[in-house]
């Protein structure tokens, strides 16, 4: 009888710990493209914003004011996001077509 419980322990431990290490890496793959993310929307925000910013200083306050009246608050956010969305889908375009080519060359 310890036989079997010792051979059913030792298949939940195998289980268990190559379950938990399949869960560990889909989670660390996760939170790398969470991090990635962020820090292309930061970087394109932080670009815009001081791009608006330079460009700002430079108009004229009639072209200023003119340009303030038709564009919303949100500008900035809304470019930044679709910047960091097509260098998102750039890398996700990459990454399936280097995984098409190690399938056709195995």
């Amino acid at each position: 009888m310890p036989a079997i419980f010792l051979l059913l322990s030792g298949i939940a431990t195998f289980l268990s710990e190559t379950f938990g290490r399949y869960l560990s890496q889909k989670l660390a793959h996760l939170a790398s493209a969470l991090v990635t993310l962020g820090v292309l929307f930061t970087a394109a925000y932080a670009a815009l914003d001081s791009l608006m910013s330079a460009l700002s200083t430079q108009f004229p306050a009639e072209y200023a004011s003119l340009l303030v009246a038709f564009l919303p608050d949100n500008t900035t956010t809304c470019i930044s996001t679709v910047v960091s969305a097509r260098f998102i889908k750039a890398a996700f375009d990459w990454k399936a077509r280097l995984a098409s080519m190690s399938s056709q060359g195995a």
